[in-house]
């Protein structure tokens, strides 16, 4: 096993060259319930504790992208929970105006009309 700090250079030095792919990743799967920081912060989490089992049998991009890829899965299912639907028929005395403005301000309500 390496030395600890030996494996702490090598961790930051990999993060520094990938950071900017990392970011792009999590761009691409952030929300309001995730933001981008803390999307960043968690895929960085996660390949920190991934890293000593690291064998090189892959490419670190192929590496780096299935951590990212898995982490964010898994935030996107974790905020689904966190959605709240709200039946069609709950909203028709409201008018569009208020609807659309309640849905640009918060990613967490979805509409949903049961009734087709």
């Amino acid at each position: 096993m390496k030395n600890k700090s030996i494996l702490e250079q090598e961790f930051v030095s990999l993060v520094k060259q990938y950071e900017r792919v990392i970011y792009n990743f999590c761009t691409f799967y952030m929300s309001e319930i995730s933001p981008l920081e803390d999307l960043y912060q968690e895929v960085v989490l996660n390949l920190w504790k991934a890293f000593p089992n690291f064998r090189n049998e892959s490419q670190t991009s192929t590496w780096i992208y299935r951590i990212a890829l898995n982490t964010c899965i898994s935030d996107f299912r974790r905020n689904a929970k966190l959605r709240q639907n709200v039946p069609l028929s709950f909203i028709t005395g409201f008018s569009v105006a208020l609807i659309v403005n309640l849905l640009q301000k918060s990613s967490n309500f979805a509409i949903v009309n049961f009734n087709c």
